[in-house]
């Protein structure tokens, strides 16, 4: 019976890790583009490699929150979304999108806050000024690449 249990409770594991990995390849995929302008960080780590501490404009613009939310963006006319408001339940207009932001240590989150790249290659990611992410609707976001002044992608895909 107890090798039953350590069984299923494994496959168990095995399922909902899958589940999240077909999720998060579903919203890389088909998400919808949102252009973050990066704030400057210091890119490099001793302990964990190259990698490219990110901050965002927008974290700067919030300010003081007091709890986690939702940010509805839209996109200029370059396509680097821009906060339309901070989210109450009102509808959204189209082309906005909803992206979760979150307080840590006192400090307003957006996505993630780093980009790991192999080592050696930190001279690519040197002219980065906007972060692709895609978003799944829901607030949730993905970084996918690195973007130079002109929107162009840096490095490998």
């Amino acid at each position: 019976m107890r090798k039953v249990l350590l069984l299923a409770g494994g496959l168990l594991v095995l399922i909902a890790a899958n589940a999240a990995i077909v999720q998060r390849e579903r919203q890389l995929a088909s998400g919808t583009p949102v252009i973050l302008a990066l704030a400057p960080r210091d890119p490099r780590s001793l302990m964990q490699g190259d990698y490219m501490a990110l901050a965002y404009a927008l974290e700067r613009e919030l300010g003081n929150q007091e709890q986690d939310g939702r940010l509805v963006l839209a996109p200029d006319a370059q396509g680097v979304a821009r906060l339309v408001r901070i989210d109450n339940g009102t509808p959204l207009a189209p082309g906005q999108v909803l992206v979760d932001y979150r307080l840590r240590q006192g400090r307003v989150r957006i996505g993630t806050d780093a980009w790991f790249f192999p080592e050696g290659k930190g001279a690519l990611y040197v002219a980065a000024r906007y972060g692709e992410f895609r978003a799944d609707g829901r607030g949730a976001v993905l970084l996918v690449r690195l973007l130079d002044e002109q929107l162009k992608p840096l490095g490998s895909p």
